[in-house]
């Protein structure tokens, strides 16, 4: 029995190593135990060692091939167990440097007796020069080149990746010596598209950057490569930001913060991501990517920041109550920040929108820096003090700011605006003084030719008449001769002087009609247009009807859009009263009332026409005796006037023609209805008396 056990043991082994050859390693390594038992033989152990060593148990598998006492065996089925226990001892120095236990990774190192790893292990721990000896020892100018790489010796670097042809390496030495173009040629020589793309971006061309970013997608739009696509992405945001596409960039900043939720990136990424919003208009998506970035990272550094532009974007959206929250926030809880002063601002900015027009310029006088926003809130609390009617304390601001800041670019404006306050209020003299004083201190400025057309508005108001077109001459050669040509034929039009308005107007209309955006007139026609219109008006002052019709007919053939259309027609039917062509004037009125003639946009300007022509219409008729005709259109007129002026008048012409036509009774509604409308008091007596006379009428009766 014992015998035939034995002759058994040498076939249990081979039937081992059949499973061992047909990697069914966990029989192999029962059988091998099995057969270990009887024998305690080398041969075994170093099976059972190799066996636990392919199934990943490399502890127990270092202590079967410790306890052998002759290393050189051999086995046809496994390497030495020497070699096998050195890779055991490097993996468990890579597996310690992955843990960061580089003392306990460098004593596993020198046991696998590795130059490679005990290098790597020195320099982790900071043994550089034991490290570049060992790499030294090996040849290895690669390992060498990465070190003084990571070392900042970006030339020494470059020489030994040179040796080695890593050209990917010599990209990224020069990269980080900030030479781009050069490093980009080596990028674009690898198809680094990632670099490419970095390099474009250092040298702000966002196009190429761009257009390096987008080859690292595939169809579909990912990332290619997805051990860079946290770069790419990242990368891709700033260079849709840096080229303004706002939208873009801030999607893939989104996308970044969903992807990389732990990255050190993420805070800059939700800030920037936010800001391209705002840039981009999305209002409501920029108010939440600040206030969850405040909410988040309340110790960043970018937290003021995102309080003032969180603050913008409630102004933005007219929640001004937010904006003022925020931007308390921001002037109180960081008062040292630069942004704070703008902080300010917007304070006033939005109280000012609010009307809360006093706390606008409280915010606005803590404004003291830099000088152009204390320009700007200077300039505001100007227009806070003229909303509060406060014009005295506007003008002090205005005159402190032009003697205290003579050389800010407001100045000019701010002295400008005095004078033309002055000149508003009908103080001539006043403005006269300030005007000469911006003329004087800012002839550089443009408004020094507004202040010399102000002064020479204000010598015609005080009669000074020659002093007057002589400013207006001086300035006939600057880019103003348009309003310069205007302003001289409305003053001589004023004077009475119709045949110099007719030249200055003719003037203006041969030099300026091409020119002149005609077809926009909506409220009031523009100087051209009118200046057509005026000579109508001087040939009318100068008692020529039939001049003053061709000029008014030429107006409406040329200007068929301008809201004074109705007025030129009612013009050519006065000229043909003037005329004594009655049934031409009578005609033109009928056709004005029928809205045959008109054209005009503004049906409240038509109207307006309209009832002027109907009640000139029962004046004629009144005056030529026909009672009904004149009776029906004064009744016409009364219903469509709306001021009660006019309504008024057109009733008492309508109590008018009932009294010619024997209706005392009607009359006395008629003009009792007047009464009721609470008439001006020269009407109402007007009214009055014809009551009474009915009534003594009736008497007598």
């Amino acid at each position: 029995m014992w015998i035939s056990f034995f002759i058994l043991l040498p076939s249990l082994e081979y039937v081992g190593d059949y499973f061992f050859a047909n990697s069914q390693y966990s029989e192999a390594l029962t059988v091998y135990k099995m057969a270990y038992k009887e024998t305690r033989s080398t041969q075994l152990r170093l099976k059972i060692g190799a066996g636990l060593y392919v199934t990943g148990d490399k502890e127990n598998s270092i202590y079967w091939f410790s306890n052998i006492q002759n290393m050189v065996g051999q086995s046809t089925i496994v390497p030495s167990p020497q070699t096998l226990l050195n890779k055991i001892y490097f993996d468990n120095g890579i597996i310690e440097i992955n843990k960061n236990n580089l003392a306990s990774a460098l004593m596993w190192f020198e046991k696998a007796q590795s130059k490679y790893g005990m290098g790597f292990a020195n320099y982790k721990l900071g043994n550089t020069e034991k490290a570049k000896e060992l790499f030294s020892e090996l040849d290895d100018e690669h390992s060498l080149g990465v070190i003084d790489y990571y070392e900042g010796h970006f030339e020494e670097a470059v020489e030994y990746f040179s040796k080695t042809g890593n050209d990917r390496e010599i990209g990224a030495c020069l990269y980080r010596m900030g030479k781009y173009d050069e490093a980009l040629e080596y990028f674009k020589k690898v198809g680094d598209d990632l670099f490419s793309a970095e390099c474009y971006y250092r040298l702000n061309k966002w196009t190429e950057a761009e257009y390096h970013y987008e080859k690292m997608k595939d169809e579909s739009g990912e990332i290619k490569d997805e051990s860079r696509n946290r770069d790419a992405i990242y990368g891709l945001a700033w260079t849709y930001y840096k080229l303004e596409d706002f939208g873009a960039a801030e999607s893939k900043f989104n996308d970044f913060i969903a992807q990389y939720s732990d990255d050190y990136l993420r805070p800059i990424s939700m800030y920037y991501g936010a800001r391209s919003a705002l840039k981009a208009k999305h209002l409501d998506s920029a108010i939440r990517g600040f206030n969850k970035f405040i909410t988040e990272y309340a110790r960043h550094n970018f937290i003021p920041n995102a309080y003032y532009w969180v603050g913008k974007a409630y102004f933005a959206t007219s929640n001004y109550d937010s904006c003022i929250k925020n931007m308390k926030i921001l002037v109180s809880g960081y008062p040292q920040d630069e942004l704070v002063q703008y902080g300010f601002s917007m304070l006033g900015n939005a109280y000012r929108e609010m009307g809360e027009y006093d706390s606008a310029i409280y915010w606005y006088s803590q404004v003291d820096s830099p000088a152009w926003a204390q320009d700007e809130a200077r300039f505001k609390i100007e227009g806070c003090y003229f909303s509060l009617g406060k014009y005295d304390l506007k003008i002090d601001i205005s005159h402190n700011f032009v003697r205290k800041y003579p050389e800010s670019p407001r100045a000019p404006k701010l002295a400008y605006e005095i004078g033309n306050h002055w000149e508003k209020e009908k103080e001539f003299h006043k403005a006269i003084d300030v005007y000469e004083k911006v003329i004087q201190e800012f002839s550089f400025s443009p408004y020094a030719n507004r202040a010399k057309m102000g002064l020479a508005d204000c010598y015609l108001k005080t009669r000074q008449i020659e002093t007057a077109f002589e400013t207006y001459r001086e300035l006939l050669n600057t880019g103003m001769r348009k309003e310069v040509l205007t302003r001289m034929a409305d003053a001589y039009f004023e004077l009475g002087k119709y045949e110099k308005a007719m030249k200055e107007y003719a003037l203006l209309i041969d030099e300026f009609s091409e020119s002149e955006e005609i077809q926009s007139q909506e409220v009031q026609p523009q100087s051209v247009s009118l200046a057509q219109y005026q000579i109508g008006m001087c040939y009318e002052s100068l008692d020529k009807p039939s001049e003053a019709r061709i000029a008014f007919q030429g107006f409406i053939e040329k200007y068929p859009e301008s809201n004074m259309l109705w007025e030129a027609w009612i013009r050519i039917a006065k000229t043909y009263l003037n005329e004594g062509l009655i049934s031409e004037y009578e005609r033109t009125l009928i056709e004005i009332v029928k809205s045959e003639k008109l054209k005009v946009k503004s049906e409240e300007l038509r109207v307006q026409a309209t009832n002027e022509a109907t009640f000139m219409l029962a004046s004629l008729y009144f005056d030529k005796g026909d009672y009904e005709e004149a009776h029906a259109y004064y009744l016409d007129a009364s219903s469509q006037y709306e001021d009660v002026d006019s309504k008024s008048i057109a009733l008492i012409g309508a109590a008018k023609c009932a009294v010619e036509m024997g209706n005392d009774k009607e009359a006395r509604e008629f003009y009792e209805k007047v009464i009721a409308l609470v008439p001006n008091p020269k009407l109402e007596e007007t009214v009055k008396e014809s009551l009474k006379s009915l009534e003594s009428k009736s008497l007598k009766e």
